[in-house]
This record gives C-alpha cells, sequence and structure tokens, in this order.
C-alpha cells in the first residue's frame, strides 16, 4: 500500500521563502519544475469522507487531471502520514473504481452511490518543485506552493513549503527537514490542505 510521508510549514514571508529557496537550490544535484495546479476537495452532503479520514481530491497540474485519495496512516510522528492511490483522470466518477482496485477504500463507491460528493474546497496556486538528492539513498521533492484557498464564498492567501519523501527512508528526511525548521524558525501545519479548507469555511469571517 502506497504511503505518502511529508511534512509542512507557513512561510512568513518573501524574504524568508527566497533565503530558504537559495538554501535548498544549493545541493549539487537537484531538478527544477514549476506547475500552475488546482485542487479540489470533495466529500458527500454529511461530511462521511472526513468521519473516516478520507479525502478525494481531483488536482490539475500545467493541464493534467489526476483524482487521488489519502487515508489517514499509523506511527506519523513528527510527519504527516497517509496512505495514498491516484490516477491519470478527469472526472471523479470514471476514477473511483480504479483507485479502489488499487486498494482505496471500498466506502467510496457506496457512498458514490448512495450520497454522492460536492466540493468542499478548492485551491488555486503554483508549485516551484525542486527534487533533490539528500544522499546517496535518500530523496526528496521540495514544494513551495503560493496562491489562494477559496471555500464557499471565503478566499484566503496561503505560502507554504512542503517536504516529501520520494525515495529511502523516513529518519534521513525528519533530520533534513527540521534541521531547516530549526534555522528559519517555519510554523509546521499538523493538517492537510482539506482540513484546512473546511476550517475556512467555517469561519464567521
Amino acid at each position: 500500500m502506497p504511503i505518502e510521508i511529508e511534512a509542512g510549514f507557513r512561510i512568513p514571508g518573501a524574504t524568508v521563502k527566497e533565503r530558504l529557496l537559495s538554501d535548498i537550490t544549493s545541493a549539487k544535484i537537484y531538478e527544477r519544475k514549476a506547475y500552475a495546479m488546482t485542487a479540489e476537495y470533495y466529500d458527500t452532503p454529511a461530511q462521511a469522507l472526513g468521519k473516516i479520514g478520507t479525502t478525494l481530491r481531483r488536482r490539475v497540474e500545467n493541464g493534467e487531471p489526476f483524482i487521488s485519495v489519502k487515508a489517514a496512516a499509523p506511527n506519523g510522528g513528527r510527519m504527516l502520514t497517509r496512505y495514498y492511490w491516484e490516477c491519470a483522470e478527469s472526472e471523479i466518477s470514471a476514477a473511483l473504481g480504479t483507485l479502489v482496485d488499487m486498494g482505496a477504500p471500498r466506502e467510496l463507491l457506496e457512498l458514490a452511490g448512495s450520497e454522492g460528493f460536492v466540493t468542499r474546497g478548492r485551491y488555486e496556486y503554483t508549485r516551484d518543485s525542486i527534487l533533490l538528492r539528500i544522499d546517496d539513498e535518500t530523496s526528496a521533492a521540495v514544494n513551495f506552493d503560493e496562491g489562494v484557498i477559496i471555500s464557499g464564498n471565503k478566499r484566503r492567501d496561503f505560502s507554504e513549503v512542503l517536504f516529501k519523501l520520494l525515495f529511502g527512508g523516513r529518519a534521513k528526511l525528519e533530520e533534513f527537514v527540521f534541521a531547516f525548521e530549526e534555522k528559519y524558525g517555519l510554523t509546521r501545519e499538523l493538517s492537510g490542505k482539506y482540513e484546512r479548507a473546511l476550517r475556512l469555511l467555517r469561519t464567521r469571517q
């Protein structure tokens, strides 16, 4: 079962972002890519997916659509750890069978038939993605995301950096991440994008 391991931090301003970006790209071996991104998050009207700790997302990056499902995984520690399934598809209805066959929760099909899914939040942002080697056995993606959260009629700007393990062990990624966390005094994001969209929806302002 595929597992996503990452840590996210809020970036307090452009100056910190540029310093951190310069620090990250000082690595000798890295590849850099830019993306225009949108991400829409779905749940049933009664938020049944949220109650079982599952996220359903449609993401478009540089015009290419993907449907993904994430579910909470144990023993995450200070890292955000989730089971993760994804396929290249533009419509949720067409992707669900494939994702369930890959191992995603079967409840997705049952809920699609009984309740259906509605949009619960949307992100529009740019991603500056740096793929790098931490050591001979560990590689990671460092994603600088900046844009807007849209939830109902509310909007909020956001700027964050995500450190995601691509290959190797969790311990090496943690060591790499925590060095930057301490150096730049970064504020850790303890929840994913969907949970933050829901919080925005529930705010009074």
